[in-house]
Protein backbone atom coordinates (compact mmCIF):
# COMPACT_ATOMS: atom_id res chain seq x y z
CA UNK A 1 0.00 0.00 0.00
CA UNK A 2 2.62 1.97 0.68
CA UNK A 3 3.71 2.21 -2.98
CA UNK A 4 0.08 3.15 -4.07
CA UNK A 5 0.64 6.26 -2.10
CA UNK A 6 4.00 6.80 -3.26
CA UNK A 7 2.37 6.93 -6.66
CA UNK A 8 -0.78 9.34 -5.68
CA UNK A 9 2.02 12.03 -4.31
CA UNK A 10 4.41 11.49 -7.35
CA UNK A 11 1.50 12.83 -9.80
CA UNK A 12 1.24 15.68 -7.78
CA UNK A 13 3.83 19.31 -8.28
CA UNK A 14 6.15 19.61 -5.92
CA UNK A 15 4.76 22.21 -3.56
CA UNK A 16 1.65 19.96 -3.33
CA UNK A 17 3.16 17.00 -2.98
CA UNK A 18 5.28 18.33 -0.13
CA UNK A 19 2.17 19.59 1.81
CA UNK A 20 0.64 16.32 1.45
CA UNK A 21 3.06 14.13 2.27
CA UNK A 22 2.51 15.24 6.10
CA UNK A 23 -0.70 14.35 6.26
CA UNK A 24 -0.06 10.73 4.57
CA UNK A 25 2.69 10.72 6.97
CA UNK A 26 0.26 11.39 9.92
CA UNK A 27 -2.46 8.79 8.35
CA UNK A 28 0.01 5.83 8.38
CA UNK A 29 1.41 6.08 11.42
CA UNK A 30 -2.62 6.44 12.88
CA UNK A 31 -3.68 3.38 10.45
CA UNK A 32 -0.60 1.13 12.36
CA UNK A 33 -0.80 -1.08 9.52
CA UNK A 34 -4.03 -1.49 8.40
CA UNK A 35 -5.24 -1.49 5.33
CA UNK A 36 -6.34 1.89 3.96
CA UNK A 37 -8.21 0.61 0.97
CA UNK A 38 -10.80 -1.07 3.89
CA UNK A 39 -11.47 2.14 6.09
CA UNK A 40 -14.94 3.55 6.56
CA UNK A 41 -15.93 6.90 7.27
CA UNK A 42 -16.10 6.21 10.80
CA UNK A 43 -12.41 5.21 10.80
CA UNK A 44 -11.79 8.52 9.26
CA UNK A 45 -13.60 10.60 11.51
CA UNK A 46 -11.85 8.48 14.22
CA UNK A 47 -7.94 9.72 12.28
CA UNK A 48 -9.64 13.45 12.38
CA UNK A 49 -10.57 13.19 16.26
CA UNK A 50 -7.00 11.89 16.50
CA UNK A 51 -5.45 14.63 14.78
CA UNK A 52 -7.10 17.11 16.61
CA UNK A 53 -6.74 16.01 19.67
CA UNK A 54 -4.06 13.73 20.47
CA UNK A 55 -1.27 14.10 18.02
CA UNK A 56 1.64 16.61 18.66
CA UNK A 57 3.28 18.44 16.23
CA UNK A 58 7.72 17.64 16.96
CA UNK A 59 7.56 20.70 18.79
CA UNK A 60 4.89 19.69 21.00
CA UNK A 61 2.39 21.57 19.86
CA UNK A 62 -1.18 20.58 18.70
CA UNK A 63 -1.75 21.11 15.26
CA UNK A 64 -3.56 24.80 13.99
CA UNK A 65 -7.19 23.92 12.51
CA UNK A 66 -5.67 25.13 9.02
CA UNK A 67 -2.89 22.66 9.29
CA UNK A 68 -5.62 20.05 10.43
CA UNK A 69 -7.53 20.89 7.50
CA UNK A 70 -4.42 21.01 4.83
CA UNK A 71 -3.62 17.31 6.06
CA UNK A 72 -7.13 15.93 6.36
CA UNK A 73 -7.77 17.40 2.67
CA UNK A 74 -4.82 15.66 1.42
CA UNK A 75 -6.42 12.31 2.59
CA UNK A 76 -9.43 13.15 1.03
CA UNK A 77 -7.47 13.74 -2.33
CA UNK A 78 -6.31 10.60 -1.97
CA UNK A 79 -9.48 8.52 -1.56
CA UNK A 80 -10.90 10.60 -4.66
CA UNK A 81 -8.02 9.55 -6.81
CA UNK A 82 -8.17 6.01 -5.86
CA UNK A 83 -12.05 5.80 -6.56
CA UNK A 84 -11.32 7.55 -9.87
CA UNK A 85 -8.49 4.60 -10.59
CA UNK A 86 -11.04 1.62 -9.43
CA UNK A 87 -9.28 1.08 -6.40
CA UNK A 88 -12.24 1.34 -4.14
CA UNK A 89 -16.13 1.78 -4.93
CA UNK A 90 -17.32 3.96 -2.78
CA UNK A 91 -15.11 7.16 -1.63
CA UNK A 92 -15.28 6.77 2.22
CA UNK A 93 -14.41 10.59 2.81
CA UNK A 94 -16.81 12.01 0.91
CA UNK A 95 -19.17 13.16 4.01
CA UNK A 96 -15.82 14.05 6.17
CA UNK A 97 -15.56 17.69 6.72
CA UNK A 98 -12.90 19.48 7.41
CA UNK A 99 -13.05 21.94 10.47
CA UNK A 100 -13.78 25.34 10.14
CA UNK A 101 -11.47 28.15 9.84
CA UNK A 102 -11.61 31.90 9.76
CA UNK A 103 -10.73 33.04 5.95
CA UNK A 104 -8.13 35.55 6.06
CA UNK A 105 -6.96 38.21 3.27
CA UNK A 106 -4.48 37.72 1.36
CA UNK A 107 -0.97 37.80 3.65
CA UNK A 108 0.91 40.87 1.53
CA UNK A 109 0.30 43.86 -0.49
CA UNK A 110 -0.45 44.70 -3.67
CA UNK A 111 0.45 47.33 -6.03
CA UNK A 112 -1.48 50.89 -6.93
CA UNK A 113 -1.06 51.48 -11.14
CA UNK A 114 1.14 54.22 -10.34
CA UNK A 115 3.19 51.96 -8.09
CA UNK A 116 3.89 49.18 -10.70
CA UNK A 117 4.75 51.64 -13.39
CA UNK A 118 7.42 53.05 -11.26
CA UNK A 119 8.58 49.59 -10.42
CA UNK A 120 8.77 48.46 -14.03
CA UNK A 121 10.54 52.28 -14.91
CA UNK A 122 12.74 51.55 -12.12
CA UNK A 123 13.85 48.16 -13.86
CA UNK A 124 13.76 49.68 -17.11
CA UNK A 125 17.01 52.09 -16.17
CA UNK A 126 18.83 49.36 -14.63
CA UNK A 127 18.47 47.87 -18.05
CA UNK A 128 19.59 50.40 -20.11
CA UNK A 129 22.42 51.12 -17.31
CA UNK A 130 24.34 47.75 -18.29
CA UNK A 131 26.45 47.42 -21.43
CA UNK A 132 24.43 45.69 -24.53
CA UNK A 133 25.41 42.31 -24.64
CA UNK A 134 26.69 42.03 -21.85
CA UNK A 135 25.58 38.77 -19.55
CA UNK A 136 24.59 41.54 -16.77
CA UNK A 137 22.68 43.28 -19.36
CA UNK A 138 21.23 40.30 -20.05
CA UNK A 139 19.94 39.13 -16.37
CA UNK A 140 18.14 43.00 -16.73
CA UNK A 141 16.39 42.24 -19.66
CA UNK A 142 15.14 39.03 -17.96
CA UNK A 143 13.39 40.70 -15.19
CA UNK A 144 12.32 43.07 -16.84
CA UNK A 145 10.20 40.44 -18.96
CA UNK A 146 9.49 38.46 -15.67
CA UNK A 147 7.91 41.11 -14.06
CA UNK A 148 6.08 42.52 -17.27
CA UNK A 149 4.68 38.98 -17.67
CA UNK A 150 3.69 37.69 -13.98
CA UNK A 151 1.47 41.15 -13.48
CA UNK A 152 0.35 40.54 -16.95
CA UNK A 153 -0.44 37.01 -16.36
CA UNK A 154 -1.17 36.88 -13.14
CA UNK A 155 -0.25 33.62 -12.28
CA UNK A 156 1.17 31.96 -9.36
CA UNK A 157 4.93 32.35 -9.50
CA UNK A 158 6.11 29.06 -9.78
CA UNK A 159 3.84 28.75 -12.86
CA UNK A 160 5.47 31.35 -14.41
CA UNK A 161 9.12 29.54 -13.62
CA UNK A 162 7.76 26.45 -14.95
CA UNK A 163 6.93 28.17 -18.58
CA UNK A 164 9.07 27.00 -21.94
CA UNK A 165 9.64 28.75 -24.64
CA UNK A 166 6.90 26.66 -26.63
CA UNK A 167 4.27 28.21 -23.83
CA UNK A 168 4.81 31.86 -25.47
CA UNK A 169 2.42 32.38 -28.22
CA UNK A 170 3.11 35.64 -30.05
CA UNK A 171 0.76 35.78 -32.59
CA UNK A 172 -2.23 35.26 -30.60
CA UNK A 173 -0.86 37.06 -27.39
CA UNK A 174 -1.25 33.81 -25.17
CA UNK A 175 0.42 31.78 -22.66
CA UNK A 176 -0.43 27.98 -21.46
CA UNK A 177 0.02 26.82 -18.47
CA UNK A 178 0.10 22.97 -18.85
CA UNK A 179 -0.10 22.14 -15.23
CA UNK A 180 -1.54 24.22 -11.94
CA UNK A 181 -2.26 23.00 -8.59
CA UNK A 182 -2.30 19.38 -9.42
CA UNK A 183 -5.16 20.03 -12.10
CA UNK A 184 -4.36 19.89 -16.25
CA UNK A 185 -3.88 23.90 -16.86
CA UNK A 186 -5.12 26.02 -19.69
CA UNK A 187 -4.43 28.82 -22.15
CA UNK A 188 -4.18 32.60 -20.88
CA UNK A 189 -4.47 35.84 -22.60
CA UNK A 190 -1.49 38.13 -21.93
CA UNK A 191 -1.45 42.21 -22.37
CA UNK A 192 0.32 43.07 -26.04
CA UNK A 193 2.81 45.33 -23.67
CA UNK A 194 4.02 42.26 -21.80
CA UNK A 195 4.29 39.95 -24.98
CA UNK A 196 6.55 42.33 -26.39
CA UNK A 197 8.93 42.60 -23.75
CA UNK A 198 8.84 38.99 -23.37
CA UNK A 199 9.65 38.51 -26.81
CA UNK A 200 12.24 41.17 -26.85
CA UNK A 201 14.37 39.30 -23.81
CA UNK A 202 13.36 35.90 -25.95
CA UNK A 203 15.20 37.34 -29.03
CA UNK A 204 17.98 38.98 -27.57
CA UNK A 205 18.94 38.27 -24.33
CA UNK A 206 18.35 34.66 -23.30
CA UNK A 207 20.53 33.45 -26.49
CA UNK A 208 22.94 35.52 -24.44
CA UNK A 209 22.27 33.34 -20.70
CA UNK A 210 21.44 30.01 -22.66
CA UNK A 211 24.39 30.30 -24.28
CA UNK A 212 26.63 29.30 -21.31
CA UNK A 213 25.00 26.01 -21.10
CA UNK A 214 25.64 22.83 -23.32
CA UNK A 215 22.27 21.37 -23.56
CA UNK A 216 19.24 24.57 -23.76
CA UNK A 217 16.34 22.64 -21.77
CA UNK A 218 13.89 25.36 -23.33
CA UNK A 219 13.24 27.02 -19.74
CA UNK A 220 11.89 30.80 -20.70
CA UNK A 221 13.64 32.16 -17.86
CA UNK A 222 17.36 31.03 -17.68
CA UNK A 223 19.62 31.82 -14.86
CA UNK A 224 23.32 32.63 -14.90
CA UNK A 225 24.21 29.38 -13.17
CA UNK A 226 21.06 27.34 -13.47
CA UNK A 227 18.63 26.57 -16.88
CA UNK A 228 15.87 28.40 -14.65
CA UNK A 229 15.54 30.67 -12.58
CA UNK A 230 14.09 29.76 -8.96
CA UNK A 231 11.09 31.44 -7.39
CA UNK A 232 12.95 32.79 -4.66
CA UNK A 233 14.91 35.18 -7.07
CA UNK A 234 11.44 36.90 -7.66
CA UNK A 235 11.32 37.67 -4.24
CA UNK A 236 14.61 39.65 -3.76
CA UNK A 237 14.20 40.92 -6.83
CA UNK A 238 10.89 42.31 -5.76
CA UNK A 239 12.36 43.81 -2.10
CA UNK A 240 15.32 45.41 -3.98
CA UNK A 241 13.19 47.37 -6.68
CA UNK A 242 10.58 48.19 -3.82
CA UNK A 243 13.49 50.12 -1.93
CA UNK A 244 14.96 51.45 -5.46
CA UNK A 245 12.00 53.13 -6.83
CA UNK A 246 10.76 53.92 -3.15
CA UNK A 247 14.09 56.05 -3.23
CA UNK A 248 13.77 57.32 -6.82
CA UNK A 249 9.80 58.32 -6.29
CA UNK A 250 9.68 60.30 -3.03
CA UNK A 251 6.09 60.98 -3.95
CA UNK A 252 5.00 57.36 -3.46
CA UNK A 253 4.88 57.95 0.19
CA UNK A 254 3.61 53.83 0.75
CA UNK A 255 5.21 52.00 -0.91
CA UNK A 256 8.24 51.70 1.14
CA UNK A 257 6.36 50.03 3.79
CA UNK A 258 4.20 47.37 2.08
CA UNK A 259 4.73 43.81 2.74
CA UNK A 260 6.19 42.49 -1.17
CA UNK A 261 6.21 39.05 -1.43
CA UNK A 262 6.03 36.91 -4.62
CA UNK A 263 1.91 36.29 -4.07
CA UNK A 264 2.01 40.58 -4.39
CA UNK A 265 2.12 40.16 -8.44
CA UNK A 266 -0.98 37.73 -8.21
CA UNK A 267 -2.52 40.33 -5.79
CA UNK A 268 -2.24 43.32 -8.00
CA UNK A 269 -3.16 42.00 -10.99
CA UNK A 270 -6.59 40.40 -9.45
CA UNK A 271 -7.04 44.03 -7.67
CA UNK A 272 -6.09 46.37 -10.87
CA UNK A 273 -8.60 44.24 -12.87
CA UNK A 274 -11.51 44.39 -10.18
CA UNK A 275 -11.03 48.19 -9.64
CA UNK A 276 -11.02 49.05 -13.36
CA UNK A 277 -14.46 47.74 -14.02
CA UNK A 278 -13.33 43.38 -14.85
CA UNK A 279 -16.82 41.49 -12.97
CA UNK A 280 -15.69 39.05 -10.32
CA UNK A 281 -16.34 36.55 -12.09
CA UNK A 282 -14.13 36.92 -14.94
CA UNK A 283 -11.36 37.75 -12.15
CA UNK A 284 -12.09 34.63 -10.56
CA UNK A 285 -12.08 32.66 -14.18
CA UNK A 286 -8.44 34.34 -14.74
CA UNK A 287 -6.95 34.04 -11.85
CA UNK A 288 -8.13 29.84 -12.35
CA UNK A 289 -9.97 30.20 -8.58
CA UNK A 290 -12.70 27.04 -7.88
CA UNK A 291 -14.76 29.37 -5.91
CA UNK A 292 -15.65 32.77 -5.64
CA UNK A 293 -14.83 33.02 -2.23
CA UNK A 294 -11.13 32.48 -2.77
CA UNK A 295 -11.19 35.34 -5.59
CA UNK A 296 -13.41 37.79 -2.83
CA UNK A 297 -10.01 37.51 -0.76
CA UNK A 298 -7.67 39.05 -3.45
CA UNK A 299 -10.51 42.10 -4.43
CA UNK A 300 -11.52 43.39 -1.09
CA UNK A 301 -14.25 46.14 -1.50
CA UNK A 302 -13.60 50.04 0.66
CA UNK A 303 -16.62 51.84 1.99
CA UNK A 304 -15.53 54.45 -0.87
CA UNK A 305 -16.41 51.57 -3.30
CA UNK A 306 -19.52 50.48 -1.44
CA UNK A 307 -20.83 54.10 -1.55
CA UNK A 308 -19.81 54.59 -5.12
CA UNK A 309 -21.89 51.44 -6.10
CA UNK A 310 -24.70 51.98 -4.37
CA UNK A 311 -25.44 55.48 -5.71
CA UNK A 312 -24.94 53.99 -9.11
CA UNK A 313 -26.60 51.07 -8.93
CA UNK A 314 -29.97 51.81 -6.40
CA UNK A 315 -32.65 53.74 -8.00
CA UNK A 316 -33.25 55.87 -4.76
CA UNK A 317 -29.87 56.66 -3.34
Amino acid sequence: MKKVMEDFLNGLDAATKTSYACGHRNYTTWLAGRDPLKVSLQDLLDFQKWLASEYRSPNGKKLSKSTQCTRLAAIKAFYRWLHRRGDILIDPSIKLKLPKTKRRRVACDCLTQQELSAVLETQRSLLDGKQRGSRLWACEHRNLAMLALGFALGRRSKDVFNLRLQDIDEKRNEVRVDWEKGKPGRVYPVSKWAMTACMDYVNEARPILASHFEDDEGWLFVGLRTQRVCVEHLGRLLQSLQQETAERNPDLTELAGKRLKTHSIRTTYATMLFLNGANIRVVNELLGHEKLSTTALYTPLGLDDVRRALRLGHPRA
